[in-house]
């Protein structure tokens, strides 16, 4: 009698080749259309998703992504003393070879400009040996591997802290289907936000408060972020108001009536159901219950 309730946040079905992982999902995809079909309600994360899924789900709902608090908040107070050097952190993602690919010469150019200036890390590596000089791969310890919990955990010890947060993304049918999860990661640690002006980001976090959509150009992406290495004030005021923004709506306790409503709408007609078969078992007129209510008298 229970419910099933199937969220996704990335579409299973269509793993490209290249994805990092497809060794691992794509023979899952068999799965995926099972619980999507015999799943009583489908929530996705975005209206791309939705759109590519409408042929096995046209009942799908969108439901954004947002971000446990209680293992996101609270974040350190920034140290001033810690702003120089300005701290960039680049997540990659699971098909991240690619998009990162959008930003690396950048990356790499705006190390040979500002040296010691600027630390660039790269978090997600398969290998340590894939990046270029100058910029340094990074990886949580074992234990914070292994669960989200441990990853966000290591994330906010880090010290010195990151300044700016990168989020390249292709246009790509598969990447249209992926939540704007990886901007409110940075928003969340108090990070200022670039990310790719795509229809992913598009009114998302890192298009408003948190920071600035960047066109895929490597020129754009230089200017962007060589804006934000020169200008401490305005860093700082992005990362103030990206924070801000998460807080007021990132986290899963702003959108928890939402939540709520649509969990409780899957309950409906068995509340329903239940509600009436109490008024019934309750009704003074009915005569099964008026013969129990003199049956417990005479006991």
């Amino acid at each position: 009698g229970a419910r099933l309730l199937f969220d996704l946040d990335d579409d299973l079905l269509t793993i490209p080749a290249d994805h990092r992982h497809a060794a691992t999902v794509r023979p899952l995809t068999k799965i995926v259309r099972r619980m999507l079909t015999a799943a009583d309600a489908v929530w996705v994360a975005t209206p791309g998703l939705a759109e590519r899924l409408r042929g096995i789900r046209p009942d799908a709902v969108v439901m954004e992504t947002r971000l446990d608090e209680r293992i996101w908040v609270p974040v350190p107070a920034p140290n001033l003393l810690w702003d120089h050097p300005v701290r960039i952190l680049c997540m990659r993602t699971g098909i991240g070879d690619r998009d990162f690919a959008l930003i690396e010469s950048t990356l790499v150019r705006l190390k040979a400009e500002y040296g010691d200036a600027i630390v660039i890390d790269v978090l997600g590596l398969p290998h340590a040996g894939d990046l270029p000089a100058g910029l340094n791969p990074i990886g949580p310890s074992v234990h914070a591997s292994r669960s989200y919990p441990g990853l966000v955990d290591w994330l906010r010890s880090v010290q010195p802290r990151w300044h700016i947060g990168l989020a390249p993304l292709l246009d790509t049918p598969f990447n249209r289907g992926t939540s704007p999860v990886r901007a409110l990661e940075y928003a969340a640690l108090g990070l200022a936000v670039l990310a790719s002006d795509s229809p992913v980001y598009r009114g998302s976090i890192a298009g408003g408060p948190a920071g600035q959509l960047v066109a895929n150009d490597p020129g754009a992406w230089h200017a962007a972020l060589d804006w934000l290495i020169r200008d401490r004030d305005l860093r700082q005021a992005a990362a103030t108001r990206a924070h801000q923004a998460f807080l007021a709506a990132g986290t899963l306790a702003s959108q928890g009536d939402v939540r709520q409503t649509a969990l409780m709408g899957l309950l409906a007609n068995d509340l329903q159901r239940a509600s009436g078969a109490l008024t019934i078992a309750h009704d003074p007129t009915d005569p099964v219950t008026r013969k129990r209510r003199h049956s417990s008298r005479g006991r």
